[in-house]
């Protein structure tokens, strides 16, 4: 049965990734299909995705293969040797999805990952669909995540290869995107691209997913009466340390729990706070000390080391911490009902944009951020947000700062509330509309 209704234009939307873990290249999808195309969107089906994809009529979803390594040998010729059978792997079945398909109108992908995707996308154009333009959405830059592997080397000669295949090879492109103002300017400026040729579209979080509590009575009766999050706000340490979620607060990160999110750095801010607390609540001129329950989502290869350091730290009762891996929809909800968030990313490029950030901002939470090159286009220090250094005693400082003081926390939070009004599909709009007329 064609799902398909009567529209003229086609799109094929590419990621070698997961596209349960992809969510710009999905609103895209969605977006295109608003916009009245035809949508082939192709990558890995390797987690749930939304129903608003799922049953939309204009949008296919096409799971391309994966190749995997399940043997234990892990030498250098081992994985070299596996490299090349898997981009062979990927050569082979993007180019038959591609043939599946009738004739495009645009292809988009994401870089990164770009190897081999660039190499079997513009062969295909060139040879086989001359008039479909080409669209790359640059999230990041494939080379410089490549470098962190090679600590940070980006003289090694696999990284300087990956520099120039990246940039041999997105210049062909008829059009890009990036996700801020400063990785536009880096492909100006280093990769020599076309200034006219390159929009930025900034990020969003899902609107229908991602949004404020209407009230702080609903924040309360979410809480106390949605049985749903009994674990996360009826558990034992919540009862013992008898948390009170109208005074005390509660922060959140999310993470991957990998070695470029140093989460230690977070617990020594925490373990400074917890000292000021003992050393400071009893005394009646001091301004009210709430305790922190800090709530980390995510899953990852570190995860038993940084449950590990929390016994480590040897925390009071007045500070809470805990780990939970949540569902697309209660990760929203559970940000919303935060008083503030936690990010600690570090870019590797320094020209990206965490999307942790922008689901807290979706939810009208403000943000303590790490900061880097790219992040003032994202966290406007002291208005909705602020930017910090590495080091726990800064953390700590601005924790102390808004939680003892009502005027700056409420102002910070205006301004994230701000961007929880700032839409994707506005967004989109007025960068892709200069490209898809």
């Amino acid at each position: 049965m064609n799902r398909y209704s009567n529209i003229k234009r086609n799109i094929a939307i590419v990621v070698l990734g997961d596209l349960g873990h992809s969510p710009r290249m999905c609103y895209h999808a969605l977006s295109f299909a608003k916009f009245n195309f035809n949508v082939e969107l192709c990558g890995y089906v390797q987690s749930n995705l939304s129903s608003d994809l799922v049953d939309n009529i204009n949008i296919n979803i096409n799971d391309i293969p994966i190749y995997s390594n399940n043997g234990n040998d892990r030498s250098q010729k081992t994985f070299l040797l596996f490299s090349i059978k898997k981009v062979l792997f990927q050569i082979f079945h993007v180019f038959k999805l591609l043939f599946n398909f009738k004739n495009f109108d645009y292809i988009l992908i994401q870089n990164p990952p770009n190897i081999p995707l660039f190499f079997i996308i513009l062969l295909y154009i060139k040879i086989f669909s001359r008039s479909t333009e080409l669209i790359i959405d640059w999230h990041n830059l494939g080379y410089s995540i490549l470098a962190l592997k090679y600590d940070n080397a980006f003289d090694n000669p696999i990284v300087k290869f990956a520099r120039f295949y990246e940039l041999f090879f997105g210049r062909f492109a008829d059009y890009h995107l990036t996700v801020t103002n400063n990785l536009k300017n880096f492909l100006i400026n280093s990769f020599n691209f076309t200034p006219n040729k390159i929009f930025v579209l900034y990020d969003r979080a899902d609107s229908n997913k991602f949004k404020p509590v209407s009230s702080n009575d609903e924040r309360l009766n979410i809480i106390n009466n949605n049985s749903n999050f009994d674990h996360i706000f009826k558990n034992q340490q919540i009862i013992d340390s008898h948390f009170d979620f109208e005074k005390d607060k509660i922060i959140i990160t999310s993470t991957s729990f990998t070695p470029d999110e140093d989460l230690n750095l977070l617990l020594s801010s925490l373990k400074l706070y917890d000292v000021y607390y003992l050393n400071n609540q009893s005394n009646p001129k001091h301004p009210y000390l709430p305790k922190l329950y800090l709530i980390v989502t995510g899953k990852g290869p570190l995860k038993s080391q940084f449950l590990n350091s929390i016994k480590n730290f040897n925390f009071s009762s007045n500070i809470i911490i805990k780990n939970f891996w949540l569902s697309y929809e209660d990760y929203a909800t559970i940000l919303s009902l935060s008083d503030l968030g936690i990010s600690l990313h570090t870019s590797s490029s320094g020209l990206d944009l965490p999307m942790k950030i922008l689901d807290m901002f979706g939810t009208g939470i403000p943000v303590i951020a790490l900061n880097f090159k790219s992040l003032s286009e994202l966290i406007k220090d002291g208005e909705n947000g602020f930017a910090v250094d590495l080091q726990p005693m800064n953390i700590f400082d601005k924790l102390l700062e808004l939680f003892t003081d009502d005027q700056i926390y409420n102002k910070i939070k205006k301004g994230a509330m701000l961007e929880s009004q700032k839409s994707w599909n506005k967004n989109w709009s007025k960068s892709l509309s200069k490209i898809i007329n």
